[in-house]
């Protein structure tokens, strides 16, 4: 991931920064705060080169919606957008 700009809700970023302490990550707000509506409007805007979003889909999880909105706009504004590790290696 280096050399690129990474922009993560709270959760996400605290959980890179861990694991890769070097590693430059942007922190928004956590998901359930507003981050996923603040990743949104980076997307609506043309401010993000590309979405990478994992979940664990063996578990129903409250941000579903916001995954289903997230999607929605970037297939709207043509972000690439990866919901696996497969995809995100592309």
């Amino acid at each position: 991931l280096q050399g690129h700009r990474l922009i993560c809700t709270g959760g996400t970023g605290a959980m890179i920064k861990d694991a890769v302490p070097d590693l430059s990550v942007q922190r928004l707000q956590r998901g359930a705060r507003g981050g996923d509506q603040q990743l949104g409007a980076l997307i609506a805007t043309g401010e993000l080169d590309g979405v990478v979003f994992f979940t664990d889909p063996t578990m129903s999880h409250g941000g579903d919606v916001d995954l289903q909105a997230l999607t929605r706009l970037a297939i709207l504004h043509d972000t690439p957008i990866a919901l696996s590790a497969s995809a995100a290696d592309m």
